[in-house]
């Protein structure tokens, strides 16, 4: 039950005058009268919430481990491996007289983490509610990635990035059927 209500079917905006000033922030934040509305995504979040309502009959403690286990850091860096292994081998062949500080691949790198964790979070990555699911949602962020921005992220610029997260949002109601 929603912590600021009454039981007695009260307004939400009743509700708002009755409590403290220090909590009326985080009320208007939390109010779940609002969660869905104006903010873009309510079709995303309303399909999430159906699915999950779905399946979590079936959401069993190995789920469990394994999201804590494979994280959003976690799986960013395993999607992204390929281009921390080049940071590291131009890291090696590095030294002072050398011109090449490794910038390119450290951009690369960072670049990789940057857009898979955010696409993770985009695809609801941690609200993933079996095994399977968690492992689509991963490959495909990484695919699409990879068909993207190539396979060491060096494809870059405003239409590459706008394809992905056009590609990306037609993905979301794949993933979450």
């Amino acid at each position: 039950m929603w912590p600021f209500s009454s039981g007695s079917g009260k307004d939400t905006s009743e509700v708002l005058k009755e409590i403290p000033d220090g909590l009326r922030d985080f009320f208007e934040e939390q109010n779940p009268d609002k969660r869905f509305e104006g903010d873009g995504s309510s079709p995303y979040l309303k399909r999430i919430n159906e699915v999950l309502s779905r399946e979590t009959k079936n959401v069993d403690s190995k789920v469990d481990n394994y999201k804590r286990r494979e994280n959003l850091r976690v799986v960013t860096g395993i999607n992204c491996a390929e281009l921390q292994q080049k940071v590291l081998e131009c890291m090696r062949g590095w030294s002072y007289t050398q011109g090449k500080q490794c910038a390119e691949e450290i951009q690369n790198n960072t670049k990789c983490v940057s857009i898979q964790h955010a696409a993770l979070k985009k695809l609801h990555y941690e609200d993933c509610y079996s095994i399977e699911h968690c492992k689509k949602i991963r490959f495909i962020v990484d695919m699409l990635f990879t068909k993207h921005y190539g396979r060491y992220g060096t494809e870059t610029g405003e239409d590459v990035d706008s394809k992905f997260a056009k590609e990306l949002d037609k993905s979301f109601f794949k993933v979450w059927k």
